[in-house]
């Protein structure tokens, strides 16, 4: 297998066996780390899942689904992955969602065209 499973509820060649789940949502979490050879690259992780009632062999729910083109990092992580925040922008920076810029736009494109009309009209 080209990942190895860091944490999670079941190795991936384990079948992982609930007792009971009462009805709502469950999220499943896996912490993956690619085996050498692996890092850089993309490929497809399949994903294997089947429910049975309590004492039936026949499962009640089975399918599957695939992740194409999952890009495997080359970045190692250590901890908690950083969240970045975007920083606030200053009234004397200038940005590109600045209240100014729309204006200044308008009225150059405004600018241009009464020049190309003037230009074209004689």
């Amino acid at each position: 297998s080209p990942y190895e499973v860091v944490e999670g509820p079941s190795k991936f060649s384990e079948k992982k066996h609930f007792e009971s789940l009462d009805p709502g949502v469950y999220t499943f979490e896996w912490i993956l780390k690619a085996n050498e050879g692996w890092e850089g690259w993309s490929m497809p992780v399949n994903f294997w899942y089947q429910l049975h009632e309590k004492g039936e062999d026949e499962p009640a729910v089975k399918g599957e689904f695939t992740v194409a083109y999952c890009t495997i990092s080359n970045e190692h992580y250590k901890g908690e992955i950083p969240i970045f925040e975007e920083r606030p922008v200053s009234e004397t920076e200038s940005s590109p969602t600045s209240a100014s810029t729309p204006a200044f736009t308008l009225a150059g494109t405004i600018s241009i065209l009464v020049l190309a009309f003037a230009i074209f009209r004689r």
